[in-house]
This record gives C-alpha cells, structure tokens and sequence, in this order.
C-alpha cells in the first residue's frame, strides 16, 4: 500500500549500508524492517527521520503501526526492529541522539534512570567522534594519515559497541 501522503524524510535516501552492522542488525534490516516497515509507508521515512529516535519513541510509534490493519508486524517483528532502528540511529544519526538524550536528561527525576542516560550519552558522544574520524578519512589524502584515522574510528566504534552490550 503506498503511502497517503509525503513527508520531508520520504524524499531522502530510501537504503541505509548496512554492511559495517553486526549480522544481527543486517539480518533484521533486510528480513524485517524493509519487508514490514514499507508496507504502509515508504521505508525512507523511519530512516529518514529526526523526530523519533530514542528507544521509548519507537517502542511507542511501533506499537501504533503494529495496530494498523495489514501492517503484518507481530510483536517479535517489532522489538527486533525497534532494536534496529535504535541502533541504526545511534550509528548514523549520533548528534540527534545525543541532542534527544539531553533533553530526556532535562527532564528526568529517577535518579537511576538519569544515570543510565548519563551512561547512554558517553557511548554517543564516542559515535559522534566516530563520524569525525570517518570523515577526517575519506578527505585526507595521505594514505598513512587516512589509515590512522580510520583506526582510530574503529577502535572507538568497538569501545562504543561494548558499551551499549554492556547496557543490555
């Protein structure tokens, strides 16, 4: 079923590369989110989207197109591509998940949940320095320089990586 009406985020780019993801988040980006997510809509909107980015935000937006008629997303559809979705955005789209952390922060009155945002914001701010060194790479033009920055890009990719493993 195409989608009723357009939004800024489905005119942006429809695929995400996913080959740098663990198997997991590839297995459940081609098996899951582009066969249930484009049904009702196109699948460059979840992609695309700024607006909704936290896990809390599309546990909550999943479940609302889970209840639409013929979305064919079963509950365990639906973690796994909550899952993705909050991974996908906290690799590609670091600096609004760091902008929704903070105010999540702002407004948060559990102690221990501030704590587990606090910890939350470390492993971003590492994706955000990642994305630094990505592109300090791909303009550098001394092959040496372009090697240490990627390495440098890997290691704290991994450092993020274990975090957020650690979170779970």
């Amino acid at each position: 079923m195409p989608p009723r009406e357009l939004f800024r985020e489905d005119r942006g780019p429809a695929t995400v590369d996913v080959s740098a993801y663990p198997k997991s988040m590839q297995d459940t980006y081609s098996e899951r989110f582009l066969k249930r997510c484009g049904k009702c809509h196109t699948v460059a909107r979840p992609i695309n989207t700024k607006k909704v980015v936290l896990e809390g935000e599309w546990t909550s937006y999943t479940k609302k197109m889970m209840r639409k008629p013929g979305s064919g997303i079963r509950e365990s559809d639906r973690k796994k591509i909550v899952e993705f979705l909050v991974y996908d955005g906290r690799v590609r789209k670091p600096e609004v998940y760091l902008a929704k952390l903070d105010e999540a922060l702002k407004t948060e009155r559990d102690p221990r949940r501030k704590q587990a945002l606090t910890e939350e914001r470390k492993e971003i701010e590492l994706r955000v320095r990642v994305k630094e060194l990505e592109a300090l790479a791909r303009a550098e033009k001394s092959a040496a320089k372009k090697a240490e920055y990627q390495s440098e890009a890997d290691r704290l990719r991994a450092q993020a990586d274990g975090m957020m493993e650690a979170r779970k």
